[in-house]
């Protein structure tokens, strides 16, 4: 038999009679006793889940709860009040609202010069990457590039590239400067655009800009530009604005 105060309390849950913030305090002040009143399967269930926001947590609790209380036949009813969904819903929209104002304040502080030399990348960028997975990182200077192993294949134009992003990542793209690796004797491996297959990868020849895509599907390697610099102001921004 569960302790009747344990067993009351998992009805306010599902009754919607308990606050987010009371339902997550008091599970801290007994969770010991809830791990000795239920078995290991649904008490891990029923526990809050943090990184899910308090609202989150009090939701997951509640949906296995209810499936709890049922496999032991207790008797609940389900009534309006604390609307734990409405409630993680608006705290996720907040955070997502304000992870997009801080990335663009990051991206417009930090990439200045980017929109003088790749003015539709920056653009490109600045309109569709949010910060929710987006990533943007300026972190080599021309001197650090240089000291890299793979740097006397890199032409200037690359190289210019990479001293103002180091890493771009979001949905289908990857490109990393610390990643770069010979593909094999002709070309080397600069990111991932995935224009085709998961997993398209981007390639340069060694000593110019000529861009090539390696098609996971078809298995073969074709020109993409002859130009770095326009493969990135045009395949590149297109694929951005396009995704």
């Amino acid at each position: 038999m569960i302790n009747k105060n344990i067993l009351d309390k998992l009805v306010q849950l599902i009754e919607n009679s308990i606050a987010s913030e009371d339902w997550i305090n008091w599970w801290s002040q007994n969770e010991l006793l809830v791990k000795k009143e239920i078995s290991p399967r649904w008490f891990l269930k029923i526990k809050p889940k943090m990184a899910q926001g308090i609202d989150g947590a009090t939701l997951i609790s509640q949906n296995n709860t209810k499936d709890f209380l049922k496999s032991i036949n207790q008797d609940f009813k389900v009534s309006s009040g604390n609307n734990y969904k409405l409630n993680w819903e608006k705290s996720i929209n907040e955070l997502s609202e304000k992870e997009e104002i801080d990335f663009k304040i990051y991206f417009e502080n930090n990439f200045k010069n980017l929109n003088k030399e790749y003015p539709n990348l920056y653009s490109a960028i600045k309109e569709n990457f949010s910060g929710n997975g987006d990533i943007v990182k300026k972190e080599f200077s021309k001197e650090d590039i240089l000291q890299k192993s793979f740097s006397k294949y890199l032409t200037e134009e690359i190289i210019n590239y990479f001293t103002n992003i180091s890493l771009l990542q979001s949905d289908g793209i990857t490109f990393n400067l610390e990643f770069i690796d010979f593909k094999n004797d002709e070309y080397l491996k600069i990111g991932e655009l995935w224009l085709y297959n998961d997993g398209d990868e981007i390639l340069i020849k060694k000593n110019s800009n000529e861009v090539y895509l390696n098609n996971i599907g078809s298995k073969q390697i074709k020109i993409l530009n002859n130009s770095f610099y326009n493969f990135i102001e045009s395949t590149l921004t297109d694929f951005i604005n396009d995704n």
